[in-house]
Formats: structure tokens, C-alpha cells, sequence
């Protein structure tokens, strides 16, 4: 093993053996992982067909792949990936109610995710990631092995989560509308309070994450950690859903996955003693990480090591669990007002008015929503490519201007912005990033 993957390594090494002396970390009966994966791939086909537009060969909306060989790629080459996603999720879903899915089936299903966002980085959405982490772990560990790695990666999202709202334009902008949201559902008013106040108020969010964290590690926490747990995210669907801030049914979906995950992964021990998890697991001691669990390991040491990178702008927002956050990189795009007639109509109703004379804002946020059901990625990189792909298709590669916006500082939440104008700054930027930022060419004109 290289110098370079041995901290890391040892990082998730050192979490198993924390882990095994946390109710979180007993060795797990087979039930748990036959379930877990009944769960997952349930649910993963639920939020595929909620989201079917993004996994599928649309045109609709531009599709920027991760790097720059796959942008040639035909149509063809896209639809076989996607039914081979939707197939390896209903495969694996059907082999989990018969018996435990062979790990070469896992591996496949795992690798069709990798080539979905490979194609388009639209895709990667937080919930495709983490069941595309989950498969290919238990493509790499026995049962017991791969429910603690889980365990492991489910903490250490809460730990970035919270990370990510200890913000400064969080407690300004988002979490104060979340806290009213709370108050809303339990019957408080709470616009009448100060910013001050709404401010201090949104402080519980990070907090509640942080206790989980600690408390899903540590034994005299634990039974109210789990139950916390569950109870945040049946908040989270109230919050979110019809009753509350009204979001879409993608985000409570993934509530909802996470919801009976957390309850796989960590309600058990809060009802059977250590002696019903007894080491060893059927009369076998536990095997040492070699072969493919070393690999296993190497894979989660990046999943949860490369989100410290996030803050220099190495790993994305979503894949560093940056989520419901206030501080993310993003960009307005403007079009003029006089070549509006150049938009089709379809798209027309994505243009509102801005402060800027003479343009009209293009909402790539709501367009996102509309013709793919998700949330617009949250990159710059990946946002760019949209601009230039929709400047591209509608010939308005000379008039179009994008105000870039950096992300915001976490302590002042100032932020930085820079102005781009017609496409050939537009081409420019896509070279300042490491992956890629152009579009494929395949936009529907109507």
C-alpha cells in the first residue's frame, strides 16, 4: 500500500475499531444486510422513476459529462447505460427479496452509476452518490464488513453536514427560513422575530447533526442518538414536504431512504444486548483487511477524506454532504430582452425581469426542476457548460453575459463575482477547471 492512501487507510481502520467498541460497531446478523439491500434497491428505484428524466437520453436540458471524451458520445452510447442502470436497479432490488445479491451484480450496479455520471455530472445528485459508494462497498466486503463501513460513511455525513452550516451566509439566508419552517409546523410564528434571533435560532440545525455524530459513536448517547436520528428525518419530510417548504419529492424521498437505512444500520442495538452480537460471526473470527476489503477501505478513506478538500474548491459541494447550505458557488445567467423571440416558447417561462437594463434573467434553477424533477447542480464548472450549451443552441452566443459568483466566505459570507460575456469567455472559463465544463451538443431546439 502507497504512502499516499495509508493515512486515509488508517483513518477508516482506526473508525472500525471505535466502531466495535460503540453499539454502532457489533458485528451484524445477516438480516441487517439482506434488508438493507431490499431497502436500497426499493427505494433507489422509487427515486429513479421520481427523477426519470435525468436517467434517461434526454435533450431537454444540456448535459455536461464529467470529462471531455465523453462529450462526442452518441445518444446510443447514453441509452445503453441508462437502461443498464435501470436494470442492474431492478435486478438487484428482485435478487435482495430472494436472497442475498452476488457481489458481481453489485459491482455492475455500482459501475453503471459511475458511467451515468460520467455522461452527465447533473447526475450526481447526493443520493445517486452515496448508493453508487454503497454498492461498490458491497461489491468489496463480506456482509459484516460492508454494514460497518456503512455505518462509518452515514457518521461522517452528518459530521460534514453539520460542518457545512457552520456558516456565516447560513444563519443569514437559509437556516433562519428553515427555523420558521420548524416553528410553522408546530404551530409557532416566528417571522416576527429579529434576525438576531432567527439567526441564533438556526444554530440548533448544526448542532443536532453534531450530537448524532457523537452520539451514534458513543454507548451513553446512543439509545437517544438512533432514535434522534429518525426522528430528524420524518421532521425533515414534514419540513420539506407539502406541509412545510414544499421541496421536491426527490429530496423527500431521500429522507425517507435514510429514514429505514438508519434504522437497519443502528436500531438493532437498542434492543438486543452485545451477547446477541456475538464475536465471532458463525464460529469464524473476524477476517483481516486484505484483498478487496483493503480495497473497500482505500474507497471509503477517499469518500471520507476528500470533502476536507471542498473549501479550496477540489471536491464538489453535494459530494462533500454540503447539504441544505447557504454557501454554495453559483451564477446568474442574463439574456436580452430584445431576443427573447430566439428562447422557444417552452423555455420562455424560465425568463423573469432583473435589475440589469435591457436583460432578462434566465432561470437555470427552475428549468432544472421543471424538465428534470432535481435540483440544479450546484457547481459553477457544471453551470457554465449549461450557459454555453444553451447560448450555443439558440445562436445567442454573442449576447448572453453570466455573472459568475464565487462561494461564499464562511465566516463573513462575502463572495467575489466576475462577468463573462458571449460564449468565447464562456469557452475560456471551461479551461480553469479540472473536469470538464463543456456540453454535449444534443439540446432540442422545441
Amino acid at each position: 500500500m502507497s504512502k499516499l492512501i495509508n493515512p486515509g487507510l488508517i483513518l477508516v481502520l482506526k473508525g472500525h475499531q471505535f466502531l466495535l467498541q460503540s453499539p454502532g460497531g457489533y458485528p451484524t446478523k445477516p438480516w441487517q444486510a439482506r434488508l438493507l439491500t431490499i431497502w436500497m434497491g426499493f427505494m433507489s428505484l422509487l427515486l429513479l422513476i421520481g427523477t426519470w428524466p435525468l436517467w434517461s437520453p434526454q435533450t431537454l436540458y444540456p448535459q455536461v459529462p464529467l470529462l471531455s471524451f465523453a462529450i462526442p458520445l452518441s445518444q446510443g452510447i447514453d441509452l445503453l447505460v441508462c437502461l443498464c442502470l435501470w436494470g442492474t436497479s431492478l435486478a438487484f432490488f428482485l435478487q435482495s427479496i430472494a436472497k442475498t445479491p452476488p457481489k458481481i451484480l453489485a459491482a455492475w450496479w455500482g459501475m453503471t452509476w459511475c458511467f451515468a455520471f460520467l455522461l452527465d455530472q447533473h447526475r450526481l445528485q447526493p443520493w445517486a452518490y452515496l448508493f453508487c459508494i454503497l454498492t461498490l462497498i458491497i461489491a468489496l466486503s463480506p456482509y459484516h464488513y460492508w454494514i460497518s463501513n456503512a455505518r462509518l460513511l452515514m457518521i461522517s455525513i452528518y459530521l460534514y453536514s453539520a460542518w457545512a452550516k457552520v456558516d456565516a451566509s447560513f444563519f443569514q439566508e437559509l437556516g433562519p427560513k428553515l427555523f420558521i419552517g420548524c416553528g410553522s409546523l408546530v404551530g409557532l410564528t416566528l417571522e416576527e422575530w429579529s434576525p438576531l434571533w432567527l439567526s441564533i435560532g438556526s444554530v440548533i440545525f448544526p448542532l443536532g447533526e453534531l450530537f448524532l455524530v457523537v452520539g451514534l459513536c458513543w454507548r451513553p448517547l446512543y439509545p437517544i442518538a438512533v432514535p434522534l436520528s429518525c426522528l430528524l428525518h420524518i421532521f425533515n419530510l414534514f419540513l420539506l414536504g407539502s406541509w412545510g417548504l414544499n421541496h421536491h419529492h426527490g429530496v423527500l424521498l431521500w429522507n425517507l431512504y435514510l429514514l429505514g437505512q438508519n434504522f437497519v444500520l443502528f436500531g438493532p442495538y437498542l434492543w438486543e444486548s452485545e451477547e446477541d452480537f456475538p464475536i465471532p460471526i458463525s464460529g469464524q473470527k473476524p477476517l483481516p483487511v486484505q484483498g478487496k476489503k483493503t480495497l473497500a477501505s482505500v474507497l471509503l478513506a477517499g469518500v471520507i477524506l476528500l470533502p476536507l478538500t471542498e473549501s479550496w474548491g477540489i471536491w464538489d459541494n453535494w459530494l462533500s454532504w454540503g447539504l441544505y447550505v447557504s454557501r454554495n458557488e453559483y451564477l446568474i445567467c442574463y439574456l436580452p430582452e430584445d431576443e427573447k423571440e430566439k428562447i422557444p416558447l417552452r423555455w420562455q417561462r424560465f425568463l423573469r425581469p432583473s435589475s440589469k437594463e435591457n436583460y432578462l434573467i434566465f432561470q437555470l434553477d427552475a428549468w432544472s426542476f421543471q424538465d428534470l424533477s432535481v435540483p440544479l447542480y450546484p457547481q459553477n464548472r457544471f453551470q457554465i457548460g449549461v450557459c454555453l450549451g444553451l447560448a450555443k443552441r439558440f445562436d445567442l452566443e454573442d449576447s448572453i453575459r453570466v455573472e459568475v459568483r464565487t462561494q461564499a466566505n464562511r465566516w463573513t459570507a462575502a463572495r467575489t463575482s466576475k462577468w463573462l460575456e458571449g460564449s468565447q469567455q464562456l469557452e475560456a472559463a471551461t479551461e480553469t477547471f479540472w473536469l470538464n465544463a463543456r456540453p454535449r451538443e444534443n439540446l432540442a431546439r422545441h
